[in-house]
This record gives C-alpha cells, sequence and structure tokens, in this order.
C-alpha cells in the first residue's frame, strides 16, 4: 500500500509541477487530432499483495501488446489496449524432515500469464516542440491463461531435482486499477511508466488469505497515425 501511495503522489506532484508552467494547460501546441494505434512492450516488476506467502520478492516478467488512441479533446484521449503479461511473485519455504526438524529452504516461483483489456483516460498535463507528457488512470480487465509454479530444490539432499506443476484455484478472471505516466516524442516513441493495483482475489477461495497482484511496469512503444 505504501508504493501504491508514493506512486499517486509522484503522479500527482507531476501534474500539479507541470500544470504551472505558462501555457501548458489548454494549450497543446502539438495536438493531432487524429486517432493512432502502436504496440509496446517492455519489463514487469511483479509481486503478489497478501500475507502468504511470506518474505515475497519481485519477480521479473515481460509485458506486450497493442493499443488504440481516440483523440477525444485537445487534452484528453481515451486509449484501450490489449497485453498479454507475466506476473507472479518469488519466495523462499522452509523444508523439514519426516521428525519435523528444520532441514533447510528451497526457492519457489509463482508464475501467472494474463490477457489484460486497460481502458485508459489520458490527459495531456503539458505539450513542447517534440515532447507531451500526460498522465492517465483506468480500469483493467485480466483473464488468466496459465498458472506454473518451480521450486528449486537442488540445494537440498532430501530432493535434489527442481519440481514443476500448475496451481490450482486461480481465478480466471482479475480486476485492477492502472494509473500511470507518459512520455511521447515527436509522437511516434512512447515511453510508459504504470503500477497495476489488483483489486480482486486471484485466487477462487481465500484458503492462503485475499492474494492480489502488484506490478510496476516499464514498456517502450511506437505508435502511428
Amino acid at each position: 500500500m505504501k508504493r501504491i501511495l508514493t506512486f499517486i503522489v509522484i503522479l500527482f506532484v507531476c501534474g500539479i509541477s507541470f500544470a504551472q508552467i505558462p501555457g501548458s494547460i489548454g494549450q497543446n501546441n502539438y495536438y493531432n487530432p487524429l486517432n493512432s494505434f502502436g504496440f509496446k512492450g517492455g519489463l514487469n516488476f511483479s509481486n503478489l499483495s497478501s500475507e502468504y506467502p511470506r518474505y515475497k520478492k519481485s519477480k521479473l516478467g515481460f509485458i506486450v501488446g497493442f493499443f488504440y488512441e481516440n483523440n477525444l479533446f485537445d487534452q484528453f484521449s481515451v486509449q484501450p489496449e490489449i497485453l498479454f503479461s507475466m506476473k507472479g511473485c518469488n519466495f523462499d519455504q522452509e523444508m523439514v524432515d519426516e521428525d519435523g526438524d528444520y532441514a533447510g529452504k528451497f526457492n519457489t516461483t509463482w508464475n501467472f500469464n494474463y490477457i489484460e483489456i486497460p481502458i485508459l483516460v489520458k490527459f495531456f498535463i503539458r505539450s513542447t516542440k517534440k515532447v507531451n507528457h500526460s498522465i492517465y488512470f483506468g480500469p483493467c480487465f485480466g483473464f488468466n491463461v496459465s498458472s506454473t509454479f518451480k521450486s528449486d530444490l537442488s540445494e537440498n539432499s532430501m530432493s535434489p531435482n527442481n519440481k514443476t506443476g500448475t496451481i490450482n484455484g486461480i481465478s480466471i478472471f482479475e480486476f485492477s486499477l492502472s494509473p500511470g505516466a507518459m512520455l511521447e516524442f515527436n509522437d511516434k516513441l512512447v515511453i510508459d511508466f504504470r503500477y497495476l493495483i489488483g483489486l480482486s482475489n486471484i485466487f477462487k477461495e481465500d484458503f492462503v488469505g485475499d492474494t492480489k497482484n502488484s506490478i510496476f511496469s516499464l514498456l517502450l512503444g511506437m505508435k502511428f497515425n
């Protein structure tokens, strides 16, 4: 929650800062009335917001997809997207022997793959000769396509092999919110920073508590009119 609030505060401060620059709001000198489309891809730094598993670490994954931007007004546009997003987390688990004594620990990775459909409302906070600055916010509808785990047992003599399998009980649908900020250079190159705030439990039942995705993403893209 602290990271979410920090990210929202940073976006708010950036928006206020750009708004104080004369001629920024309401004077988008390089407003393009044409609708545009494009593609983007980048990295996910994902984790889970939950009590279990404990001592979670971020997992690195990929995110890639397409977008379509509908310019409604000089300062506003709506941008639906369709993305393939790799989520999950890493965490350590303890092992016990037959007598219940501690026998070491091993690392487990949870891998969740989603098809996501964000519907983003963009607000252009400043336009210069070559760069557009915007912030956005909107809902994101996710559909789980696979859920797997991999446990690295190679450091434990009790079970020297890796173990992989499917995670059962994952909900197919996920609802989240996506605030972010974007830089556009020459109306072509796009740099996108976003934070995905999961609002729904990724499990069908609360057998491990309320578990939600939490992802920071950095994306690069190209847009075409």
